[in-house]
């Protein structure tokens, strides 16, 4: 199941953006506080669970290194769970050797590669279930959901998706486009949100989406199009907090091309 999903999905089809008068850094600075406070209510809920470690699915990317950054201030044991092309840049040759001299209390890492009859798998299993249409999203969740509850101590995982779409890291916000963004954020995302929910429930597994928190929403209500894709660069609010907490890797917040993200 996905932790939180009826306050989760209410909340975004509910998402109305207040455009407060407050400056970005000081919109920058609540986001990153709500951030924390997301990853202590979902430390503690699986402290009070018994989980001993904390799994969370790693990627290079920008979203996941603060997610991890801010779980391993506050947790003693995670566990990284890295899937086949998910690590692209170059600097990362051996990635469990670089979250552990890069993030701490890293206890260890597992690496899966998915294979093309892991797809075929994935792709047949949608299509012949309730699950939802089969495409490249619901396919990795498929075959991630599988793989990780083979591991059968593994129970809870944090996924660091929907980023992008939130942030500004979209076409629909370079082009201060709106109307498509709120129908990603009140329709598409929601729609996800269902069908991850039923494919972890069919493997047995609880998912926490931090960016999906409520808190973190209701602060994301407060950005205007300009500020999300601001100065010529995309999801700019998450750079802007990767680059004050030091994650590891070049963190641009000048003028960049924006990579076509749109769910």
């Amino acid at each position: 199941m996905v932790a939180g999903k009826n306050k989760i999905i209410g909340k975004l089809k509910n998402f109305k953006r207040y455009y407060t008068a407050m400056s970005i850094d000081t919109k920058i600075n609540i986001l990153d506080k709500m951030l924390d406070l997301t990853m202590k209510r979902i430390n503690d809920h699986m402290k009070k669970q018994n989980h001993v470690s904390k799994h969370i699915i790693f990627s290079d990317d920008i979203a996941s290194k603060i997610i991890l950054k801010k779980l391993s201030a506050i947790d003693e044991r995670i566990m990284c769970n890295i899937f086949g092309k998910s690590i692209s840049s170059p600097e990362i040759v051996n990635p469990s050797m670089y979250l552990k001299k890069h993030f701490r209390n890293i206890w260890g890492t597992f690496e899966y590669t998915i294979s093309n009859s892991d797809i075929e798998e994935s792709e047949k299993f949608l299509s012949d279930s309730k699950f939802g249409t089969p495409g490249s999203i619901l396919s990795q969740y498929y075959n991630i959901f599988k793989k990780i509850s083979e591991k059968k101590y593994i129970q809870h995982i944090i996924i660091c998706d929907f980023s992008k779409e939130l942030f500004g890291g979209c076409d629909y916000h370079k082009n201060k486009n709106a109307e498509v963004y709120e129908n990603i954020i009140k329709n598409s995302i929601p729609s996800y949100i269902e069908t991850i929910d039923s494919l972890a429930t069919y493997f047995g597994l609880t998912v926490w989406f931090p960016y999906l928190g409520v808190d973190v929403l209701r602060e994301i209500e407060n950005f205007t199009m300009d500020q999300l894709f601001h100065d010529g660069v995309g999801e700019y609010p998450i750079r802007r907090i990767a680059k004050d907490i030091n994650v590891p890797g070049e963190i641009k917040i000048e003028e960049k091309e924006v990579i076509n993200l749109v769910c």
